[in-house]
């Protein structure tokens, strides 16, 4: 079979595939085509099914800072659309090379997003701990010069370098201004970030308001999160060194094939001479 005959269908799905934007674009399509993907959906959004999965897949991105990484537009509907459209592009990509190959590959690139946004969320825990060290220290005066605690979070904003947490304090701050209520605006501010040190403050600052030992709290977290990122530091240390040790070997190693090639090359040739 040539290749032309192999490429037939996915250029005709291509064509029509355009044509379906295009159309759909100018406003052209017909009512009857709309008519149905308005039934569809109002279907699938009467489905409990949908409705569980729509809400789980918006706390996760939610958690994990999508809107921060993937686009402020994102919704649950449009992350599975870009999942299917990777696995589709595999699909018709490695369509000749084998079927056992295009679901490997299609499978691969499905993942590809959660994979990818989920080590972006690591990420920025990593990069948020220096900034939430901050925030405890920033507390912890404030609360000792008898500022209240949403003025002092009001007023962190301004230190804070990581921009996904400056955004998220900066929305906490606008929900103590108009709802006055900290429990509620910590639990939402809780909710835009899968970070365990996070927790412990918002925890911190709800203890710290009911029981009124701001202060011993904060300072003991604080001291806490201090300890965590001295560890982090370690880790990160240890594994430079063994990249470094890898690195070191792998010279080492090229070095010593180069000298061998040679002196095998030096022993035919004496040979060849004789």
């Amino acid at each position: 079979m040539s290749w032309r005959v192999i490429w037939i269908p996915e250029l005709l799905g291509a064509v029509l595939g355009g044509i379906f934007v295009f159309r759909l674009g100018m406003g052209t399509m017909p009512k009857t085509v709309l008519n149905a993907c308005e039934e569809v959906t109002g279907m699938l959004r009467e489905n409990r099914r949908y409705e569980n999965w729509v809400t789980g897949t918006e706390k996760k991105l939610r958690k994990n800072g999508a809107k921060f990484h993937y686009g402020k537009k994102i919704t649950p509907v449009k992350y599975l659309l870009m999942r299917l459209f990777l696995s589709l592009g595999a699909v018709l990509a490695l369509g000749t090379i084998g079927w056992g190959y295009v679901l490997l590959a299609a499978m691969g690139l499905y993942y590809v997003p959660e994979l990818l946004l989920l080590y972006l969320n690591r990420q920025d825990n990593r990069k948020m701990m220096p900034d939430l060290q901050l925030i405890y220290q920033a507390l912890e005066v404030q609360t000792c010069a008898g500022v209240y605690v949403t003025d002092a979070l009001t007023e962190c904003c301004q230190s804070v370098r990581t921009q996904r947490l400056q955004q998220a304090l900066m929305e906490l701050s606008g929900d103590l201004v108009i709802q006055s209520d900290l429990v509620t605006a910590l639990s939402d501010f809780q909710q835009k970030f899968d970070n365990r040190q996070i927790d412990a403050l918002c925890i911190t600052l709800i203890q710290a308001g009911e029981s009124g030992q701001a202060v011993d709290l904060l300072k003991d977290m604080g001291e806490q999160l201090k300890d965590m990122e001295l560890t982090v530091l370690q880790q990160q240390k240890s594994a430079l060194d063994r990249s470094i040790t890898f690195y070191q070997l792998g010279m080492l190693g090229a070095v010593l094939g180069i000298i061998l090639y040679a002196c095998v090359g030096y022993m035919f040739r004496a040979v060849v001479q004789f």
